[in-house]
Parts: structure tokens; C-alpha cells; sequence
């Protein structure tokens, strides 16, 4: 009877150590200050990498921004020179070359006169500047190396012409006809040719530019125009 209570009670000395060995392997021993340092070392690490990622972004957010207003300030920048211009044009004046006579000027020995009618159809006066011309009677005229030469403003308009009105003057050529341009000019065999570049400004820009050229038509004893666009424009 007592061996078999002592056979009972006695320690379970298996089990105890099998509890002791577990316990003791899942206590982990103290890390040392090197591996402290290490992680801790790691941690700044990748917080110092998302910060740069995140200036990074910050910095493409930015330079997009830069972009965005410089394309925004050349944008209003062009509409508003669009604009100015647009009223410039408005506002400009515009002289516009409405006749050219010739009726007298087959006389020889006459150094001829070209009665101009011009009109502005602007909104502002048209102040004179310069004009230059030129005209030659041959049988084929090289009207880019025609002679140009000046005249004086008061041959032409006399200074200014305000807007709705018209104003003629005389164009003079100081060569006189001689007897042979005449009676080629009357028979066709050759042509006279007048090119003039009038230049002039208004009170809100300019210079502006007329040029003109006719020639001389022997059938309706008329200037008509002649050389096209390129000798032919307003700007």
C-alpha cells in the first residue's frame, strides 16, 4: 500500500524537463549593442529613402507647375499681342490706290506728269513718309531692277489724308518723252511701266506700305495693273 502511493506521488521527471527545455528555448537572449545600432542604423536607412522619394515627387509636382504657368503666361501673352495687334489693324489707317492718268503724257519732249487719286478707308489719319518710284518704256521692262527714285512728298499728297477722304497729287518722271518712246508707245510696240511704294504711318503704329504698279495700255488709253501680289500689296 505505501509502495504503490509512493509509486503515485513520485515527480513526474520526464515532463518537468521536457517544460524547462521549451521554456528555456523560447526566452531569446538580450541583443547585443552592435545589432541595436545595425537596426537602428537600417531604420534610418529606409525612412531617409522615402523621404527622397517623396522630394522627388514633390520636385516633378513642382517643375510640372513651372511648366504649366510658363505655358499659361506665353499663352496670355500671345493673346494679348494677338489682341494689340488686332486693334493696330482696326485702328490703322489704309490708303488704297484707286487711279492713275496718263492722258497727257504722250508728249514729246515732255518730261510727263501721272495724276494719282488715292483714298483712305481707314479709321485714323494716314501721315506720309516716303514715296519712291519709277517708270520706263521699253519693250519688256525688269520691273525688280527698275529704278527707283524719290519724290517729294508734296508731289503726291502734301503730308496727310484723314480717314474717309481722298487726295490726288501728280507723280513726275524728269525724263522727257522722246519722239521714238512715243510713237511705239502709240503703235504697241512697247510698253511704259509705273511702279511706286508709298510709305506712311498712322497714330497708332506703323510704317505702313502701298505699293502699286500699272502699265500703260495702248487700246483703252488706260493705266491698268500690272506685275501681280508681289508688286501689288498693302501691308
Amino acid at each position: 500500500m505505501v509502495l504503490l502511493l509512493g509509486a503515485i506521488n513520485a515527480p513526474p521527471h520526464n515532463e518537468t524537463n521536457i517544460d524547462a527545455q521549451y521554456n528555456a528555448a523560447s526566452v531569446s537572449a538580450p541583443m547585443s549593442p552592435d545589432e541595436r545600432i545595425a537596426d537602428y542604423t537600417l531604420g534610418l536607412d529606409i525612412l531617409t529613402l522615402m523621404l527622397v522619394v517623396v522630394a522627388a515627387f514633390q520636385i516633378v509636382l513642382l517643375l510640372r507647375s513651372e511648366d504649366v504657368a510658363k505655358t499659361s503666361a506665353q499663352a496670355a501673352l500671345k493673346s494679348a499681342n494677338v489682341a494689340e495687334r488686332s486693334l493696330v489693324d482696326v485702328e490703322r489707317p489704309w490708303l488704297i490706290v484707286s487711279d492713275v492718268h496718263g492722258v497727257d503724257f504722250l508728249e514729246v519732249g515732255k518730261a510727263p506728269n501721272f495724276p494719282v487719286r488715292l483714298s483712305n478707308s481707314g479709321r485714323s489719319v494716314a501721315i506720309m513718309r516716303q514715296l519712291s518710284g519709277g517708270g520706263k518704256s521699253a519693250q519688256s521692262v525688269d520691273l525688280e531692277n527698275l529704278k527707283m527714285s524719290s519724290f517729294e512728298l508734296a508731289d503726291l499728297l502734301g503730308g496727310a489724308v484723314p480717314p474717309g477722304k481722298m487726295a490726288t497729287g501728280n507723280i513726275k518722271i524728269k525724263e522727257p518723252m522722246s519722239q521714238t518712246t512715243v510713237t511705239e508707245l502709240q503703235a504697241g510696240g512697247a510698253i511704259f511701266v509705273l511702279r511706286f511704294v508709298l510709305s506712311y504711318v498712322g497714330p497708332t503704329g506703323g510704317p505702313y506700305t502701298t505699293a502699286v504698279c500699272v502699265k500703260w495700255d495702248s487700246k483703252s488709253g488706260q493705266f491698268v495693273g500690272y506685275g501681280g501680289e508681289k508688286y501689288n500689296y498693302i501691308t
